[in-house]
Formats: C-alpha cells, structure tokens, sequence
C-alpha cells in the first residue's frame, strides 16, 4: 500500500467523525442514508451512520453527502483535506482543497476551488496528484502575483497547508 493510500486510511476516522458530528441531527441525511426507525432502535445513531459510510452499496448517497458537507461545512478545514490554498487579497478570497474520502475499496475524491471536480475510484493516486499540483501551482502563481505593487497596501494572505508530502509519491509509469 503506498503512502498515499496509508494517509488516507489513517485519516479517515477524523473525516467519518466530523461527518458525524455535522448529519447527527439531520433528519434528511440520515433517510438519505437509508438509516430506517428501525436501525435506530438496534443501534446508536453514530454506528448507524459509520455503518453506511462505509457501505458501497451507498455510494451515490455518500457522494451527495460529501459534496454537501465538503462545501457548506468544512471547506476551509485545516485538518480533514489532503492539501489546501487559501488566498485572499482585498475583497477576492478564493479556497482549493483535495478531499478523500475512504469507503472500503472505494475513494470519494474531491478537488474544490477554481474547478471542482469529483470521482469516484479504485486507485486515487492519478487525481490526487494532479490536484495536488494544480493546487500548488496555483499557490506559486499566487505568491507572484501578490508580489505586484497594486496589492502593497492590501491586507493579504496566500497560505499553502500540506497535509500530505506529494514530493514522494511516485507517478505511474
């Protein structure tokens, strides 16, 4: 298993407990997740969410879910996303971020900012990668910009957080 993948695993028990803690008490999602009155009288509520967020059988509720919760709740995360760009310059303010999101052999990706774009996959590493560099190579382009004597008076910030390292990993042959 590469480190990529290891990351990912590691991290995911924080990422199902801030899902958690966002759907609790949300009566839509939990249906959405198929979680029936039934369900709940077996079992907590929380089993009952970790038991569907780790069912493929649920991967298109999950995908919805996740688009919900990546993008009203924790976008500006610095602990859940893989890599994040936070840029902001006067009133323009723009945030990138590369979530994972682990289901048994399946990985919800998301890469918000400029574009969004998300995918479902067997082996992540190819969009992780090309998200990764996106999003850095946006922060590079960013810093030159801020550089320009229009923004010397601004109140700016160009932060880069880099949950993982993707110097080390290896591109596909």
């Amino acid at each position: 298993m590469s480190n990529l993948l290891k990351h990912i695993e590691k991290s995911n028990e924080a990422f199902i407990e801030k899902i958690i803690s966002i759907i609790i008490d949300n009566e839509e999602w939990i249906e959405a997740l198929g979680i029936t009155e039934d369900d709940l009288k077996r079992t907590e509520i929380t089993t009952a969410i970790r038991n569907q967020l780790l069912n493929t059988e649920k991967a298109q509720a999950i995908e919805s879910l996740l688009a919900y919760i990546i993008s009203d709740h924790i976008c500006d995360d610095a602990e859940i996303p893989l890599i994040t760009h936070h840029i902001s310059a006067d009133i323009y303010t723009q945030t990138s971020a590369l979530f994972v999101f682990k289901c048994s052999n399946l990985y919800f990706c998301h890469s918000i900012g400029v574009e969004t774009t998300r995918i479902i996959t067997r082996d992540p590493e190819d969009f992780c990668r090309n998200a990764a560099k996106t999003i850095i190579d946006y922060f590079e382009l960013e810093k030159e910009n801020l550089r320009d004597e229009w923004f010397e008076d601004s109140d700016m910030t160009n932060e880069l957080t880099v949950n993982f390292d993707f110097t080390n990993i290896q591109q596909n042959p």
